[in-house]
């Protein structure tokens, strides 16, 4: 089995139409998620029956708060904007996610006993791909 090293990876945001690495990053998380219709009917033996719809996909991510870093700029600015690549590296010999979507929160927080972080959610427009961006 193929492991991988978490220091090996990165998040990259557009910056002016150009992938940008977020400053001080530490954590990403990809969901995949897929929906499902009821149909069961009158043959149903006691048991739902589901059908597979639609697939979606959304990203999360943390880094340390830095106002000055380009791509952190550039997600505060995109939520609820325009639709926006990014990029989600695991590590993989330059293999990523990515795909385009649409920035729906930023937030910054704090604590005494830590540093200031902002997070954010980007969900995702249409397919997600992994490979070579």
């Amino acid at each position: 089995m193929v492991q991988f090293k978490g220091y090996e990876g990165s998040i990259k945001f557009d910056v002016a139409a150009s992938p940008t690495a977020i400053g001080n990053a530490h954590v990403w998380g990809l969901t995949l998620a897929g929906d499902t219709v009821e149909i069961t009917d009158f043959t149903s033996t006691g048991w739902k029956k589901f059908l597979a719809t639609l697939k979606s996909w959304s990203i999360t991510g943390e880094a340390y708060w830095d106002e000055t870093d380009p791509a952190q700029a550039a997600l505060r600015g995109a939520v609820g904007g325009a639709e926006a690549t990014i990029q989600c590296f695991t590590g993989d010999a330059g293999k990523a996610y990515h795909g385009e979507g649409i920035v729906t929160a930023w937030d910054v927080g704090s604590a005494v006993a830590g540093v200031v972080t902002a997070s954010f959610t980007l969900q995702g427009s249409d397919a997600l791909s992994y490979g070579t961006p």
